[in-house]
């Protein structure tokens, strides 16, 4: 998800009306090669939609990669009580989306027939079921139509005339470019940042004034370590953002700056984000770590303070990871070790490969540095 809604509310507020919400990828009951790019393509547009409303906080697609791997939907659609269990373990989140979509063919335009299932994950209950059809060539007008009775049936306010018109602009132009990145998406969940460079690079060169194709461009560049073309997609997406939300464009800006190696600035515009949305603890992630590059220490103290407060964070290997890079900046590699030994601990209990990984990256560099070779060997 590219971007939440960009309404300024208080943190006191926003507590009593923020709906934690899963958006897992709809599951394909035809098996075809080509039509590989809808399920993320789907996923990722439904996210853009429940984000749009300020009552809804949407977990983002590398944290839900993980959590849900091994847990599979009922034939009939939705979760069983079990995997809604596990998946509010493991995401804290109070509501899934889950569905499945059929692609049937025509002679005038290929037939998409889509079936989502809105649950509470704390009760195991279905909220509701929406099926909506249309000719491929309409994705934009199903997903849109989708979004509005799911916003509805999670209790969000109507979404105003300018709000919708926020929202269109940030879902792919047509679908050829939602195939674009929904392929480009499917490459990045295989860690396949080459591929979804040259997909992404086509989306540009076919729609060059959207702007998130730019950003999802940088970001692939900056994993396939070209920091420089990262920086030179993420000033393109900036060029092309003045119709965007503001919550996209302080992203595109933070993408910028972190960059340019302006680590105090993109720290300034993680903060502006973080006053925007409270609730995100991404936000506060990457503030403390943008602090941290900037040796603004004291202010990521803080930052990770005042993260802590929130009840989401509680048991996110994250912020343990995010308080060993910290206590390593400040060179307490013993603490670094404690903090990396304790998000492995909470990773493994999520059942989350990437997090584990990254928890027993940061254990290996401390242990090293404290001359632990054969133990930082082992988590290598």
């Amino acid at each position: 998800m590219l971007w939440s809604n960009h309404h300024r509310r208080s943190a006191g507020a926003a507590a009593s009306v923020s709906r934690v919400v899963a958006v897992v990828e709809l599951r394909a009951l035809t098996q075809d090669a080509k039509d590989a790019w809808l399920a993320p393509a789907l996923a990722e547009m439904l996210r853009t939609e429940l984000g749009a409303a300020p009552e809804i906080r949407v977990i983002p697609n590398a944290i839900m990669r993980d959590a849900t791997k091994d847990l599979k939907p009922q034939d009939a659609g939705g979760y069983g009580r079990d995997a809604l269990a596990q998946l509010r373990r493991r995401l804290r989140a109070d509501y899934v989306v889950s569905g499945r979509f059929r692609i049937d063919e025509s002679p005038d335009d290929r037939l998409l027939f889509v079936d989502i299932e809105l649950q509470n994950a704390r009760s195991g209950t279905s909220i509701a079921t929406v099926s909506q059809q249309s000719g491929l060539s309409s994705l934009s007008l199903l997903v849109n139509q989708t979004g509005a009775v799911l916003r509805d049936r999670l209790g969000a306010a109507r979404a105003s005339a300018g709000l919708l018109d926020q929202i269109a602009s940030v879902q792919p132009p047509t679908t050829a470019i939602a195939q674009r990145i929904g392929f480009a998406l499917d490459a990045m969940d295989r860690y396949d940042s080459a591929r979804a460079r040259d997909e992404l690079l086509e989306a540009t060169a076919e729609a060059p004034d959207y702007a998130p194709s730019y950003l999802y461009l940088a970001h692939a560049w900056s994993a396939l370590g070209y920091r420089q073309k990262a920086l030179a997609a993420a000033e393109q997406a900036a060029s092309r953002s003045s119709a965007m939300p503001p919550e996209l464009r302080m992203q595109i800006d933070a993408t910028v700056q972190t960059e340019s190696y302006d680590s105090k600035k993109a720290a300034e515009t993680w903060r502006q984000l973080v006053a925007l949305k409270p609730l995100t603890p991404e936000y506060r992630l990457d503030t403390i770590v943008a602090e941290i590059a900037a040796g603004e220490l004291p202010s990521a103290e803080a930052a990770l303070a005042d993260l802590r407060h929130l009840p989401q964070a509680s048991q996110d290997p994250r912020v343990e990871l995010v308080a060993a890079k910290l206590a390593g900046a400040r060179n307490d590699v013993s603490s670094e070790v404690e903090h990396a030994e304790e998000s492995l601990r909470q990773a493994q209990k999520r059942e989350a490969p990437g997090l584990i990984a990254d928890a027993q990256v940061e254990l290996a560099g401390a242990r090293s540095y404290l001359g632990a070779f054969e133990q930082s060997k082992t988590e290598l």
